[in-house]
């Protein structure tokens, strides 16, 4: 897949550019379209046009990919490494605001399997620490350890 190579769309960095970056950044930690399918819960469909707008947004073509597999270039070596420290940073400011409110927050993913070895469903939260779990067969069980909010108002 060739993208013409135009200037980039990027100017200033909005929540869509953030979520492609994401799901550029899963492709490549899971080595794939099809691999990311199961981290994501998207549908390869989906990432495909995912990583198509963000190589557009950039300018740049990130990655190869089709009958021979999924390889990066080295644009897309270069971004995925800038996306990782840009995560980073996220995750460190957001630990450092939850520091001032003196709470601990986090993401934890559970997931369940079933004797008929299914393919786990798994929720993700960020923010207070929040505990949601799918079973395979579907049933979901959310639980709140340390919900920050449901603790304000009964203080």
């Amino acid at each position: 897949m060739k993208v013409k190579k135009n200037k980039a769309l990027l100017g200033q960095l909005s929540d869509m550019d953030l979520r492609l970056l994401q799901v550029y950044k899963a492709v490549v930690d899971c080595g794939g379209f099809s691999a990311a399918e199961l981290e994501l819960n998207i549908g390869v469909s989906t990432i495909s046009r995912h990583i198509k707008d963000l190589e557009i947004r950039l300018g740049l073509v990130l990655c190869q990919r089709g009958r021979s597999g999924f390889a990066l270039t080295d644009q897309g070596q270069r971004v995925y490494e800038e996306a990782t420290k840009l995560f980073a940073a996220l995750n460190g400011f957001r630990a450092s605001i939850d520091e001032i409110h003196g709470r601990i927050g986090g993401v934890i993913n559970i997931a369940l399997f079933e004797k008929n070895n299914q393919q786990p469903k798994r929720q993700n939260r960020t923010g207070d620490c929040s505990i949601c779990g799918a079973s395979a067969c579907g049933h979901t069980e959310p639980a709140c350890a340390t919900d920050q909010r449901n603790r304000a108002r009964h203080d």
